[in-house]
């Protein structure tokens, strides 16, 4: 009975850490090309629902895979 817990403790913890693993934070600002910062500009994975805005400063901060590909969009831009 142990054992078959410890099995299934240890199956959990590798499937936690091989996902852990995948994901990472990509930090960054996003600017125009004068060199401003872009405050509430949106930072999106391609082809998800998952994202976010920038910060007073352009900065933000997203967690995705390396495989990912970053979508980034600012009213007025083009």
């Amino acid at each position: 009975m142990k054992s078959k817990i410890f099995a299934i403790a240890a199956t959990i913890l590798v499937t936690l850490a091989l996902n852990a693993n995948a994901q990472g934070l990509v930090r960054g600002t996003v600017r125009d090309s004068s060199g401003e910062p872009l405050p509430g500009a949106s930072v999106v994975i391609a082809n998800s629902q998952v994202g976010v805005l920038t910060d007073i400063d352009g900065k933000y901060t997203i967690s995705c895979s390396s495989k990912d590909v970053l979508e980034f969009s600012f009213l007025g831009f083009q």
